[in-house]
């Protein structure tokens, strides 16, 4: 299969180095690969230190979190994918050097997408001590060809607000099933008891969730300012659209919203009840 490679110059996915230290470029790849494929991701390390720098290899895999941020995942299969051209150099100061990372695509793979980082680090000073400090890496995301599969579910949607309080605050967890990444959005509809619209506003879910990543986030609904917002039964309904298929799944949540005053009410209903009855019973005995 031809091979459609795209760099992009992104956020580097690293601690942060100071102004003077060691870097490298591109910062992102993007393979369109078969399973059994091997790619090879050529970088371009400087350094712009005073001195030299005893470099080694790094290799990590890479997924979201809960919050749709990349975290590094040394457990990924992808991390035994990719094998560098090089083991440890010393990059002298003011020079370039260019390294390789060739990586292979097991024959087998699951269609979809994998990320993984390659990059240096500073080489520990022993055989025996940890290696510490400042690490730099390119991000790259290997398309594997083959069949799409495009699933998402909302795994949670909760009300965790009081029923007192008119603004409410619901919890929400999606989670993508499928092999690809995918474009996601969100809105948040709420109908009153007669099954009217009362308010719609889109919800932020982020732009893009990674394949079998999971993301949790909040939606909030206030009423319109100077709009009066009836007691009673409220649903909820947070739609999210997701995939290049354009395709869509809504998610129900019922909540109550009971103001303090409310109470008052009650209960001077219930007290006129209450002298109702007392009258009622003082005219009968009277009548007798």
């Amino acid at each position: 299969m031809k091979k459609f490679l795209i760099i992009i110059l992104l956020g580097i996915l690293a601690p942060t180095l100071s102004a003077r230290a060691f870097s490298l470029s591109p910062l992102k790849y993007i393979f369109s690969v078969d399973a059994g494929e091997t790619v090879s991701a050529d970088l371009i390390l400087n350094n712009y230190e005073s001195s030299g720098v005893d470099l080694e290899p790094v290799v990590v895999g890479m997924k979201a979190d809960e919050n749709g941020r990349p975290i590094f995942d040394n457990s990924a299969e992808v991390v035994a994918w990719a094998k560098p051209d090089w083991n440890f150099f010393t990059l002298k100061e003011g020079v370039e050097k260019k390294v390789k990372f060739f990586i292979t695509v097991p024959i087998g793979t699951y269609p979809g997408d994998y990320y993984l980082g390659v990059g240096a680090r500073r080489a520990a000073d022993n055989k025996n001590a940890v290696s510490i400090g400042a690490q730099v890496l390119t991000v790259v995301n290997l398309k594997v060809a083959g069949q799409a599969r495009e699933d998402l579910s909302v795994n949670k949607f909760d009300n965790v607000s009081s029923f007192y309080n008119k603004d409410k605050k619901l919890v929400w967890e999606i989670k993508n099933n499928g092999n690809v990444e995918m474009p996601i959005s969100a809105v948040l509809k709420i109908y009153d008891w007669r099954g009217r619209l009362v308010n719609e506003n889109a919800t932020n879910v982020g732009n893009k969730i990674l394949p079998l990543a999971s993301r949790v986030g909040e939606a909030d609904f206030s009423p319109e300012a100077g709009k009066f917002f009836w007691p009673g039964r409220y649903q909820a309904n947070l739609t999210v659209d997701y995939g290049l298929t354009k395709q869509q799944i809504t998610t129900v949540k019922y909540f109550w919203y009971l103001p303090g005053w409310i109470w008052f009410v009650k209960g001077a209903v219930i007290v006129l009840i209450i002298i109702g009855i007392f009258i009622v019973r003082k005219n009968k005995h009277a009548i007798k």
